[in-house]
Order: C-alpha cells, then structure tokens, then sequence
C-alpha cells in the first residue's frame, strides 16, 4: 500500500498526534459527553429569586460575601454585618408647572405697586399599569460591614479581606472592621 505525498511530508507520527489532539478538543468542548442536550424538569431547577424586601437584599449581599470570602486561603469561617446608610429610592417622574403674573396698579396719586405671584405644581406622571413612572432606583447606601472571620488575627488576612470588601461594595477602607472569630 502507497501513502498519499501529503502524509509522507507530514509524517505518520505527527499525522497520529494531529488526530489524537483533534479528538481530544473535540471531548474537551464538551465534557458532559452529550449530556447538554437533556431536557430538564423546570420544577426541580433552582431558581434565582429576586428578594423582595430591604433586609432580605442585605441578607443575600451577607451570604454572597461570606460565601466568597470563606474561600479565602487561611480565613476559615467567617461571619458578615453590613449597615445601611439610607434605603432604596425611587426617583419618580412628575410634570412640573410653574406659573408666575405680575399685576401693577397705580392710584389717583402718583404712587405705584406692583405685585409678583408665583404657582408651582406638580402631577406624578404614570405609567400603563396606574404606577407612577420610575426614572431611576437608586440602590441602598451601605454605612459599613463588619467581618469576624477564624484567621482575622493575621494582619495579611485583615488587609485581604478589608481590601476585597472595598472593591465590592465601594466603601471606604474606615468603614469596614475585620476581627478575629471566638472559638466556640
């Protein structure tokens, strides 16, 4: 049997190699073997849910931060507060009227007096569903978090975990306390 030109330039070695990378990106693409063309239940899947009330907004924020920061190499447990400043704002559209008049009068006289009045109005504008229309929601201002973690002690884990929580949450370096956890 004669090879084709083209595999005596390459080489059989490196025509082997070639298709066994090949096969190998082929399963590497898709490691579940098949597996993305199941059709799952939607009951069984969990779902993100969107927290309905302020306290259960910071309740998540806590748990995502514990649960990333518990992550940390030399960490351990960790325990998350975080404080408000203010709360959620809604900035609602409204239609602003101002109306101003200027009535002068004179008497028999000579002398003169004018007079300024000034009116101001304003109507919510709402939207379809008889909501008032909402330009923006400005989220709450966080005032500080504290962190009580098992490695709190060491001033690298401190710097670490202050440092991590200030890129989050965009709170000054002041307002945020790590401390070191009780053994229970």
């Amino acid at each position: 049997m004669k090879l084709p030109e083209f595999i005596k330039k390459i080489g059989i070695w490196r025509l082997a190699i070639f298709l066994i990378a090949g096969v190998a990106l082929m399963l590497l693409s898709n490691p579940g073997g098949g597996k993305d063309n199941v059709v799952e239940n939607p009951a069984t899947k969990t779902q993100n849910i969107i927290p309905t009330t302020e306290e259960d907004a910071i309740s998540e924020l806590e748990n995502r931060l514990k649960e990333v920061l518990s992550k940390v190499a030399g960490v351990g447990k960790v325990e998350v507060m975080i404080t408000l400043k203010s709360s959620k704002e809604l900035v609602i559209n409204k239609d602003k009227q101002i109306q101003s008049s200027t009535s002068s009068e004179k008497d028999s006289e000579g002398g003169e007096r004018t007079t300024n009045s000034l009116t101001n109005s304003e109507n919510t504008i709402m939207g379809s569903t008889d909501e008032p229309y909402v330009l923006k929601e400005m989220e709450p201002t966080i005032n500080g978090i504290i962190i009580v973690a098992e490695g709190g002690d060491s001033i690298i884990i401190k710097n670490e975990l202050t440092i991590a929580a200030q890129a989050l949450f965009d709170v000054p370096v002041h307002k945020i306390k790590v401390m070191k956890m009780t053994k229970n």
